[in-house]
């Protein structure tokens, strides 16, 4: 992340796409590594990773996002430069109780989606009719009868999910 906090270090608004290639340049990467997709095959891995370094700098107050696709150093940006610090990571940015929010309510809104995910996907089985799959190792099916609809539980011993059978007659 230091590096892209170096670069916008000269107080102007900076394009995601320009730091980007100044990086990619920075630490002399290949035409075949800057082209190196992510296996959705929707970003490069270095867009990807410039873009996750902005998000957590800005989480932390040490960007921010004047607009869309741009980045801006601030004061607590230019604070940490001059500590010289030898790299910042997550563990560095922990000190900034902006970023330990950010981490805490990300953690927790991943639980409450988990537990809706399980809520929704009986209810979407039961009235579809069909087999749904949800992400997070968490899977409905629907047999033919609508009496005879599933619903999930996580399974204490595994990260996925095992089917319990549940009769609505």
């Amino acid at each position: 992340m230091l590096p892209l906090l170096r670069f916008s270090a000269t107080g102007a608004e900076h394009a995601l796409k320009e730091a980007v290639a100044a990086l990619a340049e920075e630490f002399r990467l290949t035409d075949e590594e800057r082209s190196e997709y992510l296996p959705s095959g929707q970003q490069t891995v270095i867009q990807n990773r410039v873009a996750w370094a902005r998000t957590y700098m800005k989480k932390a107050g040490l960007l921010s996002t004047p607009r869309r696709g741009f980045l801006l150093i601030t004061e607590r940006g230019r604070a940490v430069l001059r500590e010289n610090p030898a790299a910042i990571d997550v563990t560095y940015l922990e000190r900034f109780p902006e970023f330990v929010d950010f981490k805490t309510l990300r953690h927790e809104k991943a639980e409450e989606t988990a537990i809706v995910s399980q809520e929704s996907a009986n209810d979407i089985a039961c009235k579809l009719g069909s087999s749904v799959e949800l992400e997070g190792g968490f899977f409905v099916r629907r047999r033919t009868a609508f009496r005879d609809c599933y619903s999930i539980s996580p399974s204490p011993a595994s990260t996925g999910a095992r089917l319990l059978s549940k009769s609505f007659s």
